[in-house]
Order: structure tokens, then C-alpha cells, then sequence
């Protein structure tokens, strides 16, 4: 018989999306996400180029901040952090940005046609992992058809820049009567 595999951390965490202090009962994943999006965007930016090939690093880091960018708006339209770590978006960041695109994000976030190429692009790295991993094959090539770090960290600060207070309104006080 086989054992049952224990929910992981992450899926444990993602199950609590509320807090109540005072009587004031609060959401905290919109701006919960946003934070942690903008913190993995300005981390990025801080790095120091270190040489003229795509550094995998802060493509990471700008990557991840575009996906949780993307699910904190998703999150302040209503999905919660357990839909947002399903498999349905996981770490697939033209999965989340068509959601995102369909529940209006264009209207809030001004993301030019290069940007939203430029994170399509970067979803074949990012989604087979080749920024996290040894990725022997791409690195052999140089990384060639890597996004351009610019293009996805100016998509990323306007994310950033616009989001804040659709995802702080989000987050601000609910009803009781909300799960």
C-alpha cells in the first residue's frame, strides 16, 4: 500500500489567505504577493552585470517577480493562493498572464506589445527551469535566444508601479461573512 505524500509546505501555506486583528478581518495574499514580487525586482536590479551573457540570476529573480506580480493581481481579482499554486498556473508565466490579461490587468498595468513578448520569451526558460538548474544545452549556446533583461525588468516596475494600490485596496478590511 502506498503511503499518502504529505501536502508540502508551500501548499500548507497556501492555504491561509486571511487574518484578524481586532475584529478587523483582513486578505493578506494581494499585497502579500506584491510584496514579495517587488522585493525579487529590486533584488534584481541591485545585482552588477557581471559579464556581456544573459545572467541566469537576475533573470530568475525578475522572472519570479513578474509571476508574482501577475498572481497578485490575479489574487486581488478573487483567485486564491491555492488556485494560484495549482498546476493550472504553477510557475507558467504565459499561463498566469493570460488569466491576468483576461481579468483585465492591460487596464491597470500599461505593458508595451515588447514586454509582453519579451515575458513570453522568457517563459521557455523559465518554466523548463533553466535559470534555477545547469541547463548544459542552452549554456553551451550562450543562452542565444534568452529574453533581453532590460524589456522584462521595465515590464516588471510597471507591474510593480501599478499594482500597489489595486492590491492594497484588495487586501484592506472584508466582510466577516467572506471566507
Amino acid at each position: 500500500m502506498k503511503s499518502k505524500r504529505p501536502k508540502s509546505l508551500a501548499r500548507r501555506n497556501a492555504e491561509v489567505e486571511y487574518f484578524s486583528i481586532g475584529g478587523t478581518k483582513s486578505r493578506i495574499s494581494p499585497i502579500g504577493l506584491w510584496s514579495y514580487a517587488d522585493k525579487y525586482r529590486r533584488s534584481a536590479a541591485l545585482l552588477p552585470i557581471v559579464n556581456s551573457r544573459p545572467d541566469i540570476v537576475k533573470l530568475f529573480l525578475i522572472c519570479h517577480s513578474i509571476e508574482l506580480s501577475l498572481k497578485a493581481f490575479l489574487s486581488a481579482q478573487g483567485k486564491f493562493l491555492i488556485e494560484l499554486a495549482s498546476s493550472e498556473f504553477g510557475h507558467d508565466l504565459e499561463s498566469v498572464l493570460s488569466a491576468a490579461k483576461a481579468e483585465g490587468i492591460l487596464r491597470i498595468a500599461e505593458l508595451t506589445p515588447e514586454q509582453l513578448s519579451e515575458i513570453e520569451t522568457a517563459n521557455h526558460y523559465y518554466l523548463g527551469k533553466a535559470f534555477e538548474y545547469p541547463a548544459l544545452k542552452e549554456s553551451s549556446r550562450g543562452f542565444s535566444g534568452a529574453p533581453n533583461f532590460e524589456t522584462l525588468n521595465s515590464a516588471a516596475s510597471t507591474l510593480s508601479a501599478s499594482l500597489h494600490d489595486h492590491c492594497l485596496s484588495a487586501s484592506n478590511a472584508v466582510d466577516e461573512g467572506s471566507s
